[in-house]
C-alpha cells in the first residue's frame, strides 16, 4: 500500500511538471529544456545589401544566397554570405563563409555577424601585401570594421604562412593581431 502511494505521488509530480513545461513553452515562459521550434517570418533570396555611412558613401556590401529572418528573439540566418568592406568605393576586404547569423550586439547595439564553416578573409595587410586568412568561425562588426575569432587561423601571403590561435583584425587600418601559439614560415621568392 505504501509503495503504491509513493509511485502515485511520483507519477502525479511528473505529470504536473510536464504540464507546467508545456504551458511555459506555449506562452514563451522560462527555459525548461524542452526545445521549441521557432518559425521565420520572411526569407529573401539573392540578397544584395549596401550600407552607407553618414555622408552617403558606401561602407560595406553584404551578399548572400538567402537570408531568413526570425522575429523572437530577433536574428537572421545567412546562406553563403559574402562581405565586401569598402574604402573610397574600392573593395579592400572580402569575407566569405558557408553560413552566418546576424543580430544586434547586446551592449553596443551594433550589428554583429557570426560567420561559420570555411571562413575566408581576403585583402591587403597594413604594408599593402595581399593576404588570405582561413578560420572556422569569425565574428564581424561591419560598422566598426573589426573582426575577431578565438579559433585557429591560418594566414597565407607573399612567401609566408602563419598559424595561430585567436585573432583580431582592424579592417580600417588593415592590422592583424594574432593571440597565441603563433607559428610561421617565411621564404624568399626567387626570380
Amino acid at each position: 500500500m505504501r509503495m503504491h502511494f509513493v509511485v502515485s505521488a511520483v507519477l502525479a509530480g511528473l505529470l504536473v511538471f510536464l504540464m507546467n513545461a508545456m504551458v511555459q513553452q506555449d506562452s514563451g515562459g522560462a527555459n525548461t529544456g524542452i526545445p521549441t521550434v521557432q518559425t521565420f517570418d520572411y526569407q529573401m533570396m539573392n540578397l544584395d545589401y549596401m550600407q552607407y555611412d553618414a555622408n552617403g558613401t558606401p561602407s560595406y556590401r553584404l551578399l548572400a544566397d538567402s537570408i531568413t529572418h526570425f522575429p523572437a528573439p530577433e536574428f537572421n540566418t545567412l546562406n553563403k554570405p559574402r562581405f565586401e568592406i569598402l574604402e573610397d568605393q574600392d573593395i579592400v576586404w572580402t569575407i566569405s563563409a558557408n553560413s552566418g547569423r546576424t543580430e544586434d550586439e547586446l551592449f553596443s547595439g551594433e550589428q554583429r555577424v557570426d560567420l561559420e564553416d570555411s571562413v575566408v578573409i581576403h585583402g591587403l595587410d597594413s604594408e599593402g601585401r595581399e593576404v588570405n586568412i582561413y578560420t572556422s568561425n569569425l565574428r564581424v562588426f561591419p560598422e566598426s570594421r573589426s573582426a575577431i575569432t578565438d579559433n585557429n587561423v591560418r594566414i597565407t601571403g607573399e612567401n609566408s604562412n602563419l598559424t595561430a590561435t585567436g585573432m583580431t583584425v582592424d579592417l580600417r587600418s588593415s592590422r592583424i593581431r594574432l593571440r597565441t601559439n603563433v607559428r610561421g614560415t617565411y621564404g624568399i621568392q626567387e626570380n
